[in-house]
């Protein structure tokens, strides 16, 4: 459900505090406590429930005191130190729980290991992390519905440490044991499958798209608090947010009908007509507003993952096409806008790219984690190779401010960093181990860096493949049969090649002086054009004549070694059969 806390922050379930109330209740009877039942556990679920954490935290403090010994007591101020932020706290009273609790004690024990899994895992300890989840996961509960939660916490571990294989081992077990909300675990299968540059992301991409096309969707992540419905973030499609909803907000009415429960809500908004307007009552601080927004249909996001994904493996034409459909409808969506930028930029057309989004970009994963009382944006990963890497920032590591700036939401700071010249050092200050450091980061090239470092095994070197070298042939001649091979290269999808197009936006934008590139037969000298026009690997080719035949040669040369990878000659009896041979040596250039 896309209105509903997301799957990772599935809320500790009411049912391990129902079970503490009965184990509780027996407790009290062996110990004389006739009131504890109606006292302050009672209490401590009813202000859990509603999500007064305060209160709820000095209630079972109280019950503490009647059952020193009880693990489920401790359990639950975990979760309530969990959802607090205070996760030191929240680790030692997990502790507590896993030393107090006996065999027979499995809802505690699995508790205890899920929380201090959960905060390990905010912490960016995620080794320890593994440890906790595994052990709550190998636990005989009998709840399968909760006992999928580890398994969806180790799938987002794992893919922070970029173990995609891993990551889907733990989603199928995650579907298996919760088949209600087998979708997310669906879309996020599709992701780790994209990340591997496995083609099977666009099968399950476009199943998705399939099923949900009437599914309506806001673009808003929801949560049950004491005062309503709570606006707790957006994702990155959001008509909810173009329209003025903002974070912090709680939802009174849906079409002017009161609305107190999120399941209703979600219900309503799912069953929506994709398109109509809806007047969402909202109450910001004290001021109640109606603002009108347009339902959108969840298949957007999937689209728009999925024009990601062609985007990486090369298949530009498709990634732009979804792209301008879905920008009609989210013009400020920071995803369509960076794909297209993308796509522009390795297509060569730098100031098309530079209109959607920025280039800047220093190599971490932010995450941002929704406490009950208040929100961190911690780092989730920190790419290999990255400037955040070699500068030192970690996993876990809490962000404070950037270049001075305080900042919300992960999208902020993405655009912020992303408009920054490439080049030019930010300072990020960060919390960690409850130490406040400052550390300066050189931001690079997003695309250069993906193209040199990205995952995935279908990734296509950026080439440019330059006229024939030949005297046997017009000038024009030799130029169409050049640009046959460019386009037939580019549809065997075995390398990116830059059009003609792209190739003199380069040139332009890089002010190359091509008058020092006169004897393109030394391989050298076209490596180093390659390396100004920003190319991976360049193709060279020549026509001769010889005792009747026409003799075709075409090479690949890498550019940064400046070595010849792959030649291919053939003959030709005739000039009428030079395009059909030119076709031909086009593909073999892909058998390596």
């Amino acid at each position: 459900m896309n209105y509903s806390v997301k799957p990772e922050a599935i809320r500790l379930r009411i049912r391990s505090v129902l079970v503490s109330i009965i184990v509780l209740y027996f407790l009290s009877l062996f110990s004389g406590c006739a009131d504890f039942w109606t006292g302050p556990f009672q209490k401590g679920v009813h202000y859990y429930q509603q999500g007064k954490l305060n209160q709820a935290l000095l209630e079972f403090k109280k019950v503490a005191t009647y059952a020193p010994g009880s693990p489920l007591v401790h359990v639950n101020i975990a979760k309530i130190y969990y959802h607090m932020g205070a996760l030191d706290q929240a680790i030692h009273e997990s502790k507590v729980a896993i030393q107090l609790s006996t065999a027979n004690q499995v809802d505690s024990s699995f508790w205890a290991y899920y929380v201090l899994g959960k905060c390990y895992m905010v912490m960016g300890r995620y080794d320890e992390a593994i440890q906790q989840f595994k052990k709550a996961s190998a636990l005989n509960f009998p709840y399968k519905r909760e006992l999928s939660l580890p398994y969806w916490e180790l799938s987002q571990i794992y893919e922070f440490k970029g173990q995609y294989e891993k990551a889907i081992d733990s989603l199928k077990f995650y579907k298996t044991l919760n088949p209600e909300e087998s979708h997310y675990a669906d879309a996020y299968i599709a992701h780790c499958y994209a990340q591997l540059g496995n083609p099977r992301a666009t099968d399950l991409y476009n199943n998705l798209i399939l099923k949900t096309q009437t599914k309506g969707h806001l673009g808003i992540w929801l949560r049950q608090e004491d005062g309503g419905i709570k606006v707790v973030s957006f994702r990155t499609l959001s008509s909810a947010k173009a329209a003025g909803i903002k974070e912090g907000d709680f939802i009174l009415k849906w079409r002017n009908k009161s609305v107190d429960k999120l399941e209703e809500l979600v219900k309503l908004v799912v069953e929506s007509q994709i398109g109509d307007t809806v007047t969402v009552t909202i109450k910001r601080g004290s001021d109640v507003l109606e603002i009108p927004v347009v339902v959108r249909s969840e298949a957007d996001i999937y689209k728009s993952e999925l024009a990601w994904f062609y985007c990486r493996t090369g298949e530009l034409k498709k990634a732009k096409e979804i792209c301008e459909s879905l920008i009609k409808v989210y013009p400020d969506s920071r995803d369509i806008n960076l794909t297209l930028s993308r796509i522009y930029y390795e297509k060569g057309l730098y100031d098309k790219s530079e209109k959607f989004h920025g280039w800047g970009f220093i190599g971490v994963g932010l995450f941002p984690y929704e406490f009950y009382t208040h929100k961190e944006i911690r780092i989730s990963e920190v790419c290999a190779n990255s400037p955040a890497q070699q500068a030192g920032l970690k996993p876990g590591d809490r962000v404070l401010r950037i270049d001075g700036r305080g900042f919300s939401n992960v999208d902020d700071i993405i655009r912020y960093i992303s408009r920054k010249p490439v080049g030019a050092k930010i300072a990020v200050m960060v919390e960690r181990n409850e130490q406040t450091l400052t550390i300066p980061v050189k931001v690079t090239n997003r695309f250069e860096w993906l193209r040199k470092y990205e995952l995935g095994g279908l990734r296509r070197y950026m080439t440019c493949v330059i006229d024939f070298d030949t005297t046997v042939l017009p000038a024009r001649r030799t130029h169409r049969l050049s640009g046959l091979l460019r386009d037939e290269l580019s549809k065997t999808k075995c390398y990116n090649v830059l059009t003609e197009e792209a190739i003199k936006q380069i040139v332009k934008h890089r002010q190359i002086d091509l008058t020092k590139y006169v004897n393109l037969r030394d391989d050298r000298i076209v490596s180093q054009l390659g390396k100004e026009l920003n190319a991976e690997k360049m193709v060279r080719g020549s026509i001769i004549k010889s005792e009747g035949f026409y003799v075709i040669t075409v090479a690949v040369i890498d550019v940064e070694t400046g070595q010849v990878e792959i030649t291919r000659t053939k003959d030709c009896v005739s000039e009428a059969s030079l395009e059909e041979t030119i076709l031909k040596l086009a593909h073999e250039l892909c058998r390596r």
